[in-house]
């Protein structure tokens, strides 16, 4: 599920029969109209809809995160970028 064009609802719809494990990333559309990967919750994605749909669907699985700093020059190091994730988890499963 992405924060593309098409409504989240939509994509989920279509793709939740298949969801087996789910990994988690935020984008943000950059001047050039393409998409890059930002911090979780720092960018264009809904992740706490997102989430919610996931986990109201029965998923019980992992929600792992994706960092992609060795193609992604400018996202933070893991060492940052991994705590901030868990923070921003723990925010959207406990609202």
């Amino acid at each position: 599920v992405t924060g593309g064009t098409e409504p989240v609802e939509k994509t989920f719809e279509a793709l939740k029969r298949c969801i087996k494990y789910c990994h988690v990333k935020d984008a943000a559309k950059r001047p050039d109209g393409k998409w890059t990967s930002v911090p979780p919750g720092t960018g264009q994605v809904p992740l706490p809809k997102v989430i919610h749909m996931v986990r109201a669907s029965g998923f019980d699985g992992f929600l792992s995160f994706e960092h992609e700093k060795k193609w992604e020059p400018h996202l933070p190091p893991p060492e940052e970028a991994f705590p901030h994730y868990i923070q921003v988890m723990r925010q959207i499963l406990s609202a």
